[in-house]
């Protein structure tokens, strides 16, 4: 391994990442580096190099981080370094294997991309993965139980999903000091134990699938809905009927409750809402989709009394299901869908 340009590529990423402090900064990188190499020791097969400087570098184009595309910050940082083509396409093809939204549920196909994208989500475990977890809610205005929420979306499916067996083993110990943790935050805060659980999915089967919901817009502003029972907002949606698919489901909600008759219509992803009074505490499965209305109706045709376009979302105690559905609107945002 060449000592000189690991020595580059940790000084490059420190000025990089000199302004961030969330958790994808310069130290969680380095901590992914050290990961990575600890990893590797158990497999003396592997490329050493291409997993230092790939580890270094993996949060180098992060597009929560920067507007650059085809990994060009590692791509300069790489030429400069005097790598040839062949060597930079290999580092940045095991980068595109490591973040865990765009990766979900798949394997990188080389030994360096497996040791890679296990040593980042080890960074996301333990007490380390607390404290990123909360740096970052708090950047980006979330509640300590908003951000307690992400151990359920991400942090406690990682021990599972990794893919070599050095990095189970460190995995288990991490995992199960995220569980106590869990178990002492909800005993401070007194958290009860009927909370309501919102989770995302990339894939759930067909058969499983009782709602959707279709978060609306129209002009650049929010389409929310009042039922004539409530005083609350509401985004579309309702109950699948029989046989029927899910994209149509939103369609036929869509137009029911908001008069919609031309609009576009986008899968967002697949969630599931546990609550104990409902449904006997089962695990209940919808699909999210994202809507532009370009048209309504001037009569609705349901038990809708009224819609409502805002600006802005509505303050969370005017919503009809605010445990819920800010999740949905978060989660879509999240994903870059609206």
């Amino acid at each position: 391994m060449d000592a000189l340009i690991i020595e580059n590529a940790i000084a490059y990423i420190e000025e990089l990442f000199r302004a961030n402090a969330d958790g994808h900064d310069a130290a969680h990188s380095l901590r992914v580096y050290k990961n990575a190499l600890r990893i590797a020791r158990a497999y003396p097969e592997c490329d050493e190099q291409a997993v230092a400087l790939s580890a270094l570098l993996h949060d180098a184009d992060d597009h929560k981080l920067f507007s650059t595309e085809n990994n060009a910050n590692a791509r300069r940082f790489l030429a400069s370094q005097g790598l040839d083509e062949g060597g930079i396409e290999r580092i940045c093809a095991i980068i595109n294997g490591v973040s865990f939204s765009k990766n979900r549920g798949k394997r990188p196909e080389t030994l360096e991309g497996m040791i890679v994208q296990d040593a980042d989500r080890l960074d996301a475990l333990g007490a380390v993965g607390i404290a990123r977890t909360f740096a970052y809610g708090g950047k980006h205005g979330r509640s300590l139980e908003a951000s307690l929420e992400h151990f359920y979306d991400k942090l406690l499916l990682l021990k599972d999903e990794m893919n070599t067996a050095e990095a189970a083993r460190l995995a288990k110990e991490r995992h199960d000091y995220l569980l106590g943790f869990i178990e002492r935050f909800k005993e401070e805060t007194g958290a009860e134990e009927n909370e309501v659980r919102v989770r995302f999915y990339d894939e759930v089967p067909e058969n499983l699938l009782k709602f959707a919901v279709i978060i609306a817009r129209s002009g650049g502003k929010w389409v929310f809905c009042r039922h004539r029972e409530r005083e609350t907002f509401e985004v579309p949606g309702g109950h699948r009927e029989e046989g029927e698919r899910t994209a149509d489901t939103a369609r036929r909600e869509l137009y029911e409750e908001t008069g919609a008759v031309k609009f576009s219509l986008t899968p967002v992803c697949f969630y599931s809402v546990t609550m104990p009074d409902k449904f006997d505490g089962r695990e209940t499965f919808g699909a999210l989709f994202y809507a532009e209305i370009e048209e309504f109706e001037s009569e609705l045709h349901s038990e809708i009394e009224r819609v409502f376009l805002f600006d802005e979302l509505p303050e969370i105690k005017a919503w009809t299901y605010p445990l819920i559905q800010p999740k949905l609107i978060e989660e879509a945002k999240r994903r870059g869908i609206c």
